[in-house]
């Protein structure tokens, strides 16, 4: 998912899960952010990974948002943050990324005034 025809940045995604495997999703471009959201665990550029503070579990009907403001990430489980990360340098050309197997449907785009 990328902008074309406009400049403004996506800011905010969401994606509402069904039966989900080995679902990934954050931000990728010059930098990566990517939270494993079936080992809670984020992977980032230079194979740096962080492993969240209290586990959480993707449920089907579940809702992830990713928010990302100038250099802090944030990803949320149903409206409650279950992961945040700041980048040392912000990054501007980071578009949202996503894989897995199973259902999912984006529900909500986001983007920059």
């Amino acid at each position: 998912m990328q902008t074309e025809g406009h400049s403004r940045n996506i800011t905010a995604f969401e994606i509402k899960v069904g039966q989900i495997e080995d679902f990934r999703v954050g931000w990728a471009g010059d930098e990566f952010v990517i939270l494993d959201c079936l080992n809670a665990k984020l992977h980032m550029k230079g194979g740096a990974t962080v492993s969240a503070k209290t586990p959480f579990k993707m449920v089907n009907g579940g809702v992830i948002r990713c928010i990302r403001s100038a250099r802090v990430f944030t990803w949320e489980l149903n409206g409650k943050i279950v992961f945040q990360h700041a980048l040392e340098a912000q990054s501007t050309s980071l578009i949202p990324a996503f894989k897995g197997k199973g259902a999912w449907q984006i529900t909500n785009v986001v983007l920059a005034n």
